[in-house]
């Protein structure tokens, strides 16, 4: 249920992990490299090398804006 009270369904891979922050699913997928993409209403998408947001986004996600509508997190477990 996002902060609209819209209920959503995300299908997700092997390997995957998923879980919500502030209402906003954030998926953990296996990569080779550290990567995050986060995905906004109007259909862009924010990428962020490495394994941190911005300041800006973090406080949108935090605020529950509902500028966001999910988040994909890459992780290299091997460069945690």
């Amino acid at each position: 249920v996002d902060v609209l009270q819209k209920k959503n369904q995300i299908q997700i891979g092997p390997k995957s992990l998923a879980f919500t922050i502030c209402q906003v699913p954030v998926v953990y997928q296996k990569s080779d490299e550290n990567v995050i993409e986060v995905y906004a209403k109007d259909g862009s998408v924010i990428h962020f090398k490495g394994n941190k947001l911005d300041v800006k986004t973090s406080q949108s996600l935090f605020s529950r804006s509902g500028e966001y509508q999910k988040m994909i997190v890459f992780l290299d477990i091997l460069k945690i």
